[in-house]
């Protein structure tokens, strides 16, 4: 198709069409590489584990910044992957809470979108992504500026829930069960319950012994009941004892043979010792100690007492959290000095 077009119109888009130029070739003279900018950074401010003056200078003279700021200054730190910067200005701006108030809505609002972009889709771990996000979605401000960080929130949980998956350990994704537990937006809630009950399968391979209390919070404070059945059916699978045939039956159940295999070696030698007798419940000491001195002559004594220390410390995580466990914790250690004393 052939359009008609006057002289006149032809000059002006020929003039815009220079102009258009010369910004292009102005942007490109003014404008470094990410590799140019991440180097000069590193000459003015060496890693923060090289040196402390940066935080003394900073003290001296730290600058005020509003929100859109700080989200600018993390998100080109992100860029150009100085963690201990970032780590540095999100504790004294965030979780210090140094940030100013005064800031429009409006640039916060692109500014957080850039961050959002960053935080999904980055150079840097998982892991660190998802906190860092969580970290800065959940800092508590001006009733606006809350409602637009939750908002932020609901509307990318689903790409933040993946990204916790991705993580290596389940830090990020307890923070995000925290965030649960404090929010008082009951659509927020909702989601966040829903979320983790439908990505169940992948969480539960993040689901450690040392983690229940925090899922049994975040649970309650969902009301979501089926979330609440799945992490008691987690919890009786940690409470039933290591190399029974119980456990074996929840493992299948629950999908969780990866952790019985983990952890096999530990629960194999306990059970032989369980086999001669040893246990804490209706034993005595005497009776306990008869049985060591029987296991020591089948089982060799290093590992009788690396599985009695697994036991101790064990103990210890459970006692306070899921009851009162200082008769145990009393008994082992009883059992390993006696082993010490008598065997060496």
């Amino acid at each position: 198709m052939v359009t008609n077009i006057n002289d006149m119109e032809i000059v002006r888009l020929k003039e815009e069409n220079e102009i258009l130029k010369r910004k292009i070739k102005k942007y490109r003279k003014d404008s470094i590489g990410r590799a140019e900018a991440a180097q000069a950074l590193e000459m003015l401010i060496p890693e923060l584990t090289k040196t402390d003056q940066y935080e003394v200078l900073f003290e001296l003279d730290c600058p005020l910044l509003n929100f859109s700021q700080f989200l600018k200054l993390i998100t080109a730190l992100m860029k150009l992957k100085r963690t201990d910067l970032i780590d540095f200005h999100s504790q004294y701006y965030i979780e210090e809470k140094n940030l100013k108030l005064e800031d429009e809505i409006e640039m916060i609002e692109g500014e957080l979108n850039r961050f959002i972009k960053e935080i999904l889709a980055g150079k840097l771990s998982a892991e660190y992504r998802a906190t860092l996000g969580l970290k800065v979605l959940s800092y508590k401000s001006k009733n606006d500026v809350n409602l637009l960080l939750n908002n932020e929130l609901i509307k990318n949980l689903d790409k933040l829930m993946t990204l916790t998956l991705d993580a290596s350990t389940d830090k990020s994704l307890l923070m995000l069960l925290e965030h649960l537990n404090n929010s008082k937006n009951t659509k927020l809630k909702n989601q966040y319950a829903e979320t983790l009950f439908m990505h169940w399968p992948l969480i539960n391979k993040r689901f450690t012994n040392e983690s229940i209390a925090s899922w049994k919070n975040a649970a309650k404070a969902s009301g979501h009941l089926a979330l609440q059945n799945r992490v008691k059916a987690m919890e009786e699978f940690f409470d039933a004892e290591p190399g029974s045939e119980e456990k074996k039956r929840l493992a299948n159940i629950h999908e969780l043979g990866f952790i019985v295999a983990k952890e096999e070696p530990k629960y194999q030698e306990f059970s032989e010792l369980r086999k001669m007798g040893y246990q804490i419940t209706g034993k005595t000491d005497q009776q306990r100690r008869a049985v060591l001195d029987k296991a020591v002559k089948s089982i060799p004594l290093s590992n009788i007492k690396s599985h009695i220390n697994w036991l101790l410390e064990r103990s210890y995580k459970n006692h306070g959290q899921r009851g009162d466990y200082s008769r145990a914790i009393n008994a082992y250690e009883i059992d390993l000095e006696y082993l010490r004393r008598r065997y060496g």
